[in-house]
């Protein structure tokens, strides 16, 4: 929402794409030069340019996405021409990069982030994992700016056994998947270890309600326990999609474990940074009414 009265003045746009375009600020220049627009520079602080942590260690060049962030960049000069530019290259099309790339522009100062997710906006066949997830719409809901909300239940893990048509949507014949679960002594272990896992999790996640505890004990057997916790996590595709492949039971509840005790990692150093962030402000805080009681007191005294 970059107000036309000002045509974007102050505020920082910042475009989150995968891969690098060496060519984009010259590409820029030719575009603006073109329409008459204020060149926007490295130079002069109006484009900026960082890989997906914030550095110049950009990732490596892809002609295709070259393209679509030359076009990006253009239409924030289009649509906003006084906004600075920021442009945040992720290392891969993944939604893990992207998120740590989106998250880097915010802390950059970017007041709005665009991004172009990589995807098949018409899948065929090789587009296509093998196992996917039985679902049943549960509701819909059209939001205000057009786009559609859709609220699916899982039923059951599914084998993609052969397309049948691609027209007018993608129909398939699919295959049930079923659980290779042994009830025994190691697998009831390792679902105790995955549930104690989660909880250390839920005791410092600011966004799992403790309620969510509760309904995880309730799981039964283990592999729905596994498919539970896994559903709950921020987790990008390409480390879920192995999991709803593993058949294997003991398998699946074992690399979850894992997969949530660097989670907890995660979680426990970003608390920490946070508590040492709020303890130097704290301090600098503490520092600064002091100033301005010394002050007074000098002024008081004067």
């Amino acid at each position: 929402n970059a107000p036309s009265a000002t045509n974007g003045a102050g505020q920082t746009v910042a475009i989150v794409d995968a891969f690098d375009d060496p060519h984009v600020e010259s590409d820029l220049a030719i575009y603006r030069a073109h329409y008459g627009l204020p060149p926007c520079t490295t130079a002069n602080g109006c484009f900026r340019r960082v890989d997906q942590t914030g550095g110049s260690t950009h990732p490596f060049a892809e002609p295709g996405w070259g393209v679509e962030i030359s076009l990006d960049v253009d239409m924030v000069s289009a649509i906003c021409p006084k906004c600075h530019i920021l442009l945040v290259e992720a290392q891969d099309p993944t939604f893990e990069s992207f998120a740590v790339a989106e998250n880097e522009a915010v802390q950059l100062g970017a007041t709005i982030v665009s991004n172009s997710w990589g995807g098949t906006e018409d899948p065929g066949d090789t587009d296509l994992h093998r196992v996917g997830t039985l679902a049943v719409v549960l509701r819909m809901i059209r939001m205000p700016d057009e786009q559609v909300s859709i609220l699916v239940q899982g039923l059951a893990r599914v084998h993609l056994d052969e397309v049948v048509s691609t027209e007018p949507y993608l129909t398939a014949k699919v295959s049930p998947v079923y659980d290779a679960e042994v009830d025994d002594v190691e697998t009831a272990g390792l679902a105790q270890a995955l549930l104690t896992e989660f909880e250390r999790i839920v005791s410092i996640s600011p966004t799992l309600p403790a309620e969510v505890l509760v309904a995880a004990k309730n799981q039964s057997p283990p592999g729905r326990l596994a498919d539970f916790l896994a559903s709950l996590l921020e987790l990008p595709a390409d480390v879920k999609q192995p999991l709803l492949e593993m058949q294997d039971v003991k398998q699946r509840l074992h690399s979850l474990t894992e997969i949530l005790a660097r989670q907890h990692q995660v979680l426990e150093v970003g608390q920490q940074i946070q508590e040492q962030v709020q303890q130097s402000l704290d301090q600098r805080q503490k520092e600064f009414l002091l100033r301005q009681q010394l002050e007074a007191i000098r002024k008081g005294r004067g």
